[in-house]
C-alpha cells in the first residue's frame, strides 16, 4: 500500500468516525421534534380533545436522552381522567445497539408506560401472579418515519381455582412521512378454565392488519382485516366458532369531496352450540355519509365533555347533540345497505335490506318535517330468500301457509321468496301494488 492510498484511507476514517461522533450531538438537538412531536402529531385532534399531554422532563445528552410525559384521557361522561406515564429512554443514531441488535435511524426509544394513580398501582401490585412483560420501543428512521412495536410476553397462570394461559402479544406500527400507516398485530391463543365445575374460554389468536392514508384523520381512506382461527367457550352457554373473519374500508365517495363510503362485513364459517344457527354473514354498506356529520358529532362530544369537566350533567348539550346530528343526517343524502346471510336449521337463507335517503337539504327544523316529505325522500328495498327445507324443520313452519295465501311470500323452486319495495309513494310486494296515501292521508284527505 502506498503512502497516497493510505493517506486517503485514514483521511475516510477521521471522516467517518467524525460523522458518527458528531451526529447523535446533532440529532439530540433536534430530538424532540423529530421523534415526540411526529409521535404525538398522529393522534386524530377528534381524539387530542379528550386527551392532555404534559412533558415533565426532558433532559437530552451527547449520545442518549431522556423523557417523561403525563398524558391524561378522559372518557366521555366522566369527569375523572386516566393518566399514565411514558417515559423515553433515547439513543442517538444513526447507530444505536438495542435489544434486536444494531438500528440505524435519528433515534431508538425505549418506553416505558405506567400508571399515575395510586389505587391502580396498588392494585396491580396486589395481583398474586406475574404479569406479562410489556416492551415497547419507538425508532425514528432518517425520513422522517416512525415505528413503534409491542411486545407482550406470554404468561402461564395456574391457581387452585383456575388456570389461565397467554400466548403472548407482538404489534407494530409504521407511520411513513406523509402520516400514512400500517399496523399489524398478531396475538397468541388465551385460555382460562375454572377449576371444578369445567367452565372455560379458549381464543385461538388474533391477527389483525389494518393501512390508512392519513393516521391522524378518522375519514381518510382506510382498510383494516381482522381473523380468529377460533373461539370456544365450555359452560352453560356452550358453544365453539372457527374461522371468524371482519374486514373494513373507508373510501371517499366518487365525485365528491364531502361524503363517504363505509364498508364492514363480519363472517363466522362454522358455529357450534345449542341454538340452531351454524354459520353467518353480515354486510354493511353506507355511501354518501356526510364528513360535517361526523365531524360535527365529534365536535359536540367535546363540547359536551368540557360541560362535564366544568361541573355540568351534560344533559341540554346531550339533546342538543341529538336534534343537531339528526337534522344534518335529514337535509343529506345516505345510501344504507344491510345484507345477512345465515344456515339456520341446516339452510341457507339470505336477507337484503337497502335504504336509499334521498336528503331534504331545504329542512331547518325537525319539528316542521312531516310524513310526506318522509316518505317521498325514502326508498326501501327489502329482498327476503329462504330454504324451505329448513324452515319446514323450524318452529315457524305453521306459517309459511297463511303467509303464501297473504301474498306477503313465494314459493320458488324450493326457496320462500319475499320481495318488499317502497317507492315514489308506493308499497310493492312481490308485484302487487299499493298507493301509501291510505297509510298517509294527505291533508287535503
Amino acid at each position: 500500500m502506498n503512502e497516497r492510498t493510505f493517506r486517503l484511507q485514514m483521511a475516510i476514517g477521521i471522516i467517518l468516525i467524525l460523522i458518527i461522533g458528531i451526529t447523535p450531538k446533532i440529532v439530540g438537538l433536534n430530538l424532540r421534534e423529530s421523534t415526540v412531536d411526529n409521535l404525538f402529531a398522529l393522534i386524530p385532534p377528534e381524539t387530542l380533545r379528550q386527551m392532555e399531554i404534559n412533558e415533565t422532563r426532558f433532559e437530552s445528552g451527547w449520545f442518549s436522552s431522556n423523557a417523561e410525559f403525563e398524558v391524561a384521557y378522559y372518557p366521555l361522561g366522566i369527569d375523572e381522567a386516566f393518566t399514565i406515564n411514558l417515559a423515553f429512554d433515547f439513543s442517538h443514531g444513526p447507530l444505536m445497539l438495542t435489544n434486536d441488535g444494531i438500528e440505524l435511524g435519528l433515534a431508538h426509544a425505549a418506553i416505558v408506560p405506567s400508571f399515575n394513580s395510586r389505587e391502580i398501582t396498588e392494585a396491580l401490585s396486589s395481583i398474586p401472579f406475574d404479569l406479562p412483560q410489556v416492551e415497547l420501543a419507538l425508532l425514528a428512521g432518517f425520513d422522517q418515519s416512525l415505528t413503534i412495536d409491542l411486545n407482550i410476553s406470554g404468561v402461564e397462570i395456574e391457581d387452585p381455582s383456575a388456570t389461565v394461559s397467554f400466548e403472548g402479544l407482538v404489534g407494530s406500527l409504521h407511520a411513513n412521512p406523509d402520516q400514512s400507516a400500517e399496523l399489524q398485530m398478531v396475538m397468541g391463543g388465551l385460555r382460562a378454565e375454572q377449576t371444578g365445575n369445567g367452565m372455560g374460554f379458549n381464543l385461538q389468536g388474533i391477527d389483525l392488519q389494518s393501512e390508512t392514508e392519513q393516521m391522524n384523520d378518522l375519514l381518510a381512506p382506510s382498510q383494516a382485516e381482522l381473523n380468529i382461527p377460533g373461539i370456544s367457550s365450555a359452560g352453560p352457554l356452550a358453544f365453539t366458532a372457527t374461522d371468524i373473519s371482519a374486514d373494513s374500508r373507508l373510501t371517499g365517495t366518487p365525485n365528491s369531496t364531502e361524503q363517504i363510503d363505509v364498508y364492514q362485513r363480519l363472517q363466522v364459517a362454522n358455529l357450534q352450540s345449542e341454538l340452531p344457527l351454524q354459520a353467518m354473514g353480515w354486510t354493511i354498506e353506507v355511501n354518501q355519509l356526510s364528513t360535517e356529520l361526523i365531524r360535527r358529532y365529534y365536535e359536540l362530544l367535546s363540547s359536551l365533555q368540557d360541560q362535564i369537566n366544568a361541573g355540568g350533567t351534560g344533559a341540554v348539550s346531550m339533546e342538543e347533540l341529538s336534534q343537531q346530528l339528526a337534522l344534518i343526517l335529514v337535509q343529506n343524502s345516505l345510501i344504507f345497505n344491510n345484507y345477512l346471510t345465515a344456515t339456520v336449521y341446516q339452510g341457507d337463507h339470505s336477507l337484503d335490506v337497502l335504504t336509499q335517503w334521498e336528503g331534504l337539504p331545504a329542512v331547518s327544523d325537525l319539528n316542521e318535517l312531516t310524513i310526506e316529505e318522509i316518505v317521498t325522500a325514502l326508498n326501501l328495498q327489502i329482498n327476503m330468500s329462504l330454504d324451505m327445507e329448513a324452515v319446514l324443520r323450524s318452529p315457524f313452519a305453521e306459517l309459511v301457509d297463511p303467509y303464501v295465501q297473504q301474498g306477503y311470500i313465494q314459493l320458488d323452486n324450493g326457496r320462500i321468496l319475499m320481495e318488499l319495495t317502497l317507492a315514489d309513494d308506493e308499497f310493492i310486494i312481490n308485484g302487487s301494488s299499493t298507493s301509501l296515501d291510505q297509510f298517509f292521508p294527505t291533508q287535503d284527505q
